[in-house]
């Protein structure tokens, strides 16, 4: 949409659909049920599937909810929107734990106990990993942390547990020089999980650009400027390059979605 850019909600909202319409009821059950903006989208994609609307209408009739939950991040025009914004917007769900976050001093082994409800991770600006799985490693141990001790103001340890194997975790990760590993692996109370990369949101020249995998490893690229409502096939993940995956046509990754691998 030239008058009201809407490239930031195109490119998530694509990468969401491609989760959605190949795993429609699981959807709904491990993402959508409690969070009020993934329920109404889940609703658009129905429509569309049914070809009763198409994407553009599904984009232009939600984001109104979106602008009045937030005017400030979420205006109209020729304004931009930070993905981590809309991101969050989506990926919390109410009233269930996902991750339990523990935190104890260095010094005087004061603790204490942080939970989020959110499948979003930001990027820590003290670590440069050399992949997203190093990083997401880095997240579940016990590692330094920028949290300060309120008894003895010396830095705090942290590390998180996740309550359950999420649905999808999404990385912020533009900020960080940081390959993008095609399965992260995780244990949840010592079994042994693992996520596939279902979708990269690119950012650069005031435009936001998409790739989706899908289930069979293929590749899809997806521009609104240039590839409409329509996706691109650019073969299967394996064969595209540690460099390439971070980058598409002059734009860099920050967002990676990962989608739990289901039975």
């Amino acid at each position: 949409d030239s008058k009201n850019y809407s490239c930031s909600y195109d490119a998530l909202f694509t990468i969401l659909y491609n989760i959605w319409i190949q795993t429609p009821t699981d959807f709904y059950t491990r993402i959508a049920m409690r969070n009020p903006f993934m329920t109404h989208l889940e609703n658009l994609f129905r429509e569309m599937k049914n070809n009763l609307i198409s994407p553009e209408d599904a984009r232009n009739i939600i984001r109104p909810s979106i602008h009045n939950h937030n005017p400030d991040y979420f205006p109209w025009g020729k304004k931009g929107v930070n993905m981590v914004h809309l991101s969050e917007l989506f990926f919390k769900i109410r009233a269930k734990t996902i991750v339990y976050k523990y935190f104890k001093c260095t010094s005087c082994s004061s603790n204490y106990t942080e939970t989020s409800n959110s499948f979003l991770f930001v990027q820590l600006h003290e670590f440069e990993g050399t992949s997203t799985q190093k990083w997401f490693n880095f997240l579940t141990k016990n590692n330094p942390s920028s949290q300060m001790c309120n008894n003895c103001n010396q830095n705090m340890m942290a590390y998180m547990k996740f309550s359950r194997l999420p649905a999808l975790l999404a990385l912020d990760i533009y900020a960080q020089n940081t390959s993008i590993s095609h399965k992260l692996n995780v244990k949840i109370w010592d079994e042994p999980k693992t996520l596939r990369l279902a979708g990269i949101i690119y950012f650069g020249k005031a435009h936001f650009t998409a790739r989706i995998v899908d289930k069979n490893e293929e590749v899809w690229w997806h521009d609104g400027m240039k590839t409409q409502n329509k996706c691109k096939n650019e073969g299967n993940l394996h064969n595209i390059t540690p460099h390439k995956l971070k980058n598409l046509k002059g734009r860099k990754a920050c967002l990676v979605i990962y989608e739990a691998c289901t039975k």
